[in-house]
């Protein structure tokens, strides 16, 4: 049932040219086929996951895919959601992304350096918090 879900869910989301298998079948080397799927997508996010998650049932191994969708312009987290959700082992989907980011030369989520959230990764330094400001005050009597 999950099976006719999800194809019934590609076929809605995704544009008749964004078939990763009948790329595959046309020649196309796996990276060309998720570009191709990707950028048909215009930057939804719903369609890229459901891309990633056609890409992984059309028999592409998940390191190819994860790097292939990063490369192209997919949210780290985004296509991290959408391999789970395909089914695959959250260590090895999040493996793929390091991994992928690494191969990009990023430690960035996207290429770009932003999550859909507009968090800008890139920013972060650690999760450790900073004191506040210390401010002064004048005119007040410390004898009251």
């Amino acid at each position: 049932m999950r099976k006719l879900f999800t194809g019934i869910l590609l076929a809605a989301a995704l544009p008749a040219s964004a078939n990763i298998a009948t790329d595959l079948e046309a020649g196309l080397s796996a990276d060309a086929a998720i570009a191709n799927a990707v950028a048909a997508c215009d930057g939804g996010a719903t369609c890229q996951e459901l891309a990633i998650e056609e890409a992984l049932a059309a028999g592409i191994d998940l390191d190819s895919v994860i790097s292939a969708a990063i490369a192209s312009g997919v949210n780290a987290a985004d296509a991290q959601q959408a391999a789970i959700d395909a089914g695959q082992n959250e260590s090895a989907v999040q493996s793929a992304v390091t991994t992928a980011l690494a191969n990009l030369g990023t430690t960035n989520p996207t290429a770009g350096g932003t999550t859909g959230n507009g968090f800008n990764a890139a920013s972060q330094g650690t999760n450790t918090p900073s004191n506040p400001p210390l401010t002064t005050t004048t005119g007040i009597s410390q004898a009251n």
